[in-house]
């Protein structure tokens, strides 16, 4: 009954360590899917911010009234808030990039 009883007691501690496990795991998956998204708004602002300022360049300095004024192609292209005051551009999900 004692052999039975311990045998038990471990396989729900098993069973614990086990889900904590795979939770651990799938929070490892989702942050490593999440990575080639972050990767393309990074690669998008780099373009972007590049654009703005060759177009600065061409127009006595002043910044473009809109994004759509700049030839882009971008992986996300409704991810971005732009301020034509400030040139400054940032990711809606990722606004510290």
């Amino acid at each position: 009954m004692t052999v039975l009883l311990a045998s038990f007691s471990l396989g729900i501690l098993g069973c614990r360590e086990a889900k904590q496990e795979r939770e651990m795991v799938e929070e490892a998956l989702d942050i490593m899917i999440s990575m080639p998204e972050k990767t393309r708004v990074v690669a998008d602002l780099a373009a972007i911010r590049r654009e703005i300022e060759l177009y600065r360049v061409h127009h006595n300095g002043s910044y473009p009234s809109s994004l759509k004024d700049l030839p882009l192609n971008l992986h996300y292209p409704d991810e971005y808030n732009y301020d034509p005051r400030t040139g400054k551009v940032s990711s809606t999900h990722y606004p510290t990039l």
